[in-house]
């Protein structure tokens, strides 16, 4: 792990060295203030948070890869929701994105180090930003865009401040290695509740599940991590499932190789403990994908089929047989008639998101405004059903919203976020940085199972798209850095692990 430690240690400490005198005076203050704070307010966790937001500042000032993983942590557990939701505690992400923010003003300032790579990502985001707000003068609830807006700065400007704090290949190594051990984290909880039977303990949050219906009459838990609904867990899982894949079949530290096992494992059979179909489908066909870039030796189609028969027998029953329940929606030649009633649900969801596109296909019905038109868009496509239901589809979401423009715009960040990954994989390989390019993989394998899942559920936790594309984006900024910093050499001076990749590019997954 010191590998991957070694370069945020060591940014710290050049960093703090000049100032070690006014630091050691600023630990005594700060000692003794927190002491007399907690003894005359006694608000042990306000006091704790304020000291532990301080720290976070002082060691992100020195080392942007700190507040980067620390940013990325707090994001994907959610942590700041649990700890305002269950603890009453303040909002730790708004400080701490207004704390980043602050920070990289105050490096430029003190290190001459000015934001970089910004433009592009804060243009997309804006202008899909900008034809939201614009749905206001006539979406039929303003309130409900009014509200959406409000969250939406606060994840347009996590992408913004992903990409200005990504800047080093180290620091994609280390977001790369958090989200890992976010896996870990929540993956070892929800196999750990599902192991022991203890679904009404959430785990400080961490561990939500409810009982729903997985097939026919057949009820049983649904594991949810902190997000509290199973088919965002398996989401935003499958993420690190495909991280963590890469890591352990390519991580040359042994060590690091069982932590990147560990937290496949954990995150892996995650997806599967949410029971979602989405999930499922998402997983297999970015494993599909995964397989194309590295195609497997003969000798290991045993292992896999081993492993995925051990997956179904460790599944929780009646899994495989929710999965096979796809095969109902298209029971019926030329109709998608089920008597799965999420599957109908979905369908419904579907075609209603198809009629309001039909009617307002520039603009919409409004930002956040799906759920309530759901009702009367529903009777238009003759399914006469009243209940407010979300879109269960990104895409036809944001179309039903936002009209054909807005769409536009949000397949427009997708698609660059997408080349830009695959620009910064061409730009790695040519140099022979083979560790980087399966780093680049295994991160694309991810967001590709990430959109692919959002084919079969809302946007109703878009945090965890902004910080994808942030990461994504900020590729550009760090591989072209890597060309001026010469780690791309003339094809005269290659060094002999970039000959062995032109000879030999099928072993690095290159076609």
């Amino acid at each position: 792990m010191a590998t991957y430690l070694e370069p945020l240690l060591k940014s710290i400490a050049e960093r703090a060295r000049p100032y070690l005198d006014i630091f050691l005076l600023l630990a005594l203050v700060i000692g003794v203030g927190s002491g007399v704070l907690i003894v005359e307010l006694q608000k042990h966790v306000v006091v704790i948070l304020g000291l532990v937001g301080l720290i976070a500042f002082i060691f992100t000032i020195l080392s942007p890869e700190f507040g980067l993983a620390l940013l990325i942590f707090l994001t994907y557990t959610r942590l700041s929701d649990i700890a305002v939701q269950d603890y009453g505690a303040p909002s730790v992400a708004k400080f701490f994105i207004a704390l980043l923010a602050g920070t990289i003003f105050m490096r430029w300032a003190l290190f001459h180090e000015p934001p970089k790579g910004w433009q592009r990502p804060s243009l997309l985001v804006g202008l899909y930003g900008l034809i939201g707000l614009g749905s206001v003068i006539y979406a039929p609830e303003t309130s409900k865009v009014i509200e959406d807006l409000s969250n939406f700065i606060k994840d347009a400007l996590i992408t913004v401040v992903v990409v200005i704090m990504l800047t080093k290949t180290s620091s994609f190594r280390i977001s790369l290695w958090t989200l890992m051990f976010v896996g870990i984290f929540l993956g070892s909880i929800s196999v750990w509740q599902y192991l022991t039977g203890t679904f009404q303990n959430n785990y400080w949050g961490f561990a939500e599940a409810s009982i729903q219906n997985i097939v026919g009459d057949s009820n049983d838990y649904r594991i949810a991590g902190p997000i509290s609904d199973p088919n965002f867990y398996a989401q935003i899982m499958a993420v690190i499932t495909f991280i963590a894949l890469e890591r352990t079949l390519h991580e040359k530290n042994i060590w690091l190789r069982l932590l990147a096992l560990w937290s496949l494992g954990a995150s892996g059979f995650s997806v599967v403990l949410t029971y979602s179909r989405g999930g499922f489908l998402a997983l297999i066909v970015a494993l599909i994908a995964f397989m194309y870039v590295y195609r497997p030796k003969v000798y290991h189609v045993p292992l896999i089929i081993l492993a995925l028969i051990a997956v179904f027998v460790v599944a929780p029953k009646n899994y495989v047989e929710r999965i096979f329940s796809l095969q109902e929606f298209f029971s019926t030649p030329g109709s998608l008639r089920t008597e799965d009633m999420a599957l109908r649900g979905r369908a419904s969801a579907n075609i209603t998101a198809y009629e309001m596109i039909r009617s307002n296909p520039l603009f919409g019905v409004g930002l956040n405004n799906y759920e309530n038109s759901f009702g009367q868009y529903s009777r238009l496509s003759g399914l006469a059903m009243e209940t407010e239901t979300a879109a269960h589809n990104l895409y036809l979401e944001v179309a039903a919203e936002t009209g054909l423009v807005g769409l536009t715009v949000f397949m427009a960040m997708v698609i660059v976020s997408a080349r830009t990954i695959l620009q910064a994989r061409k730009r790695f390989l040519a140099a022979g940085q083979a560790d980087m390019v399966d780093l680049i993989t295994g991160f694309g394998s991810g967001f590709f199972a990430y959109m692919f899942a959002a084919i079969f559920i809302h946007g109703a936790y878009p945090r965890y798209f902004y910080l994808l594309i942030g990461i994504a984006l900020a590729l550009d900024l760090v591989s072209r850095q890597a060309v001026k910093k010469k780690i791309l050499m003339p094809s005269s001076s290659r060094s002999p692990l970039s000959n062995e990749l032109n000879v030999a590019p099928f072993a690095r997954g290159e076609r």
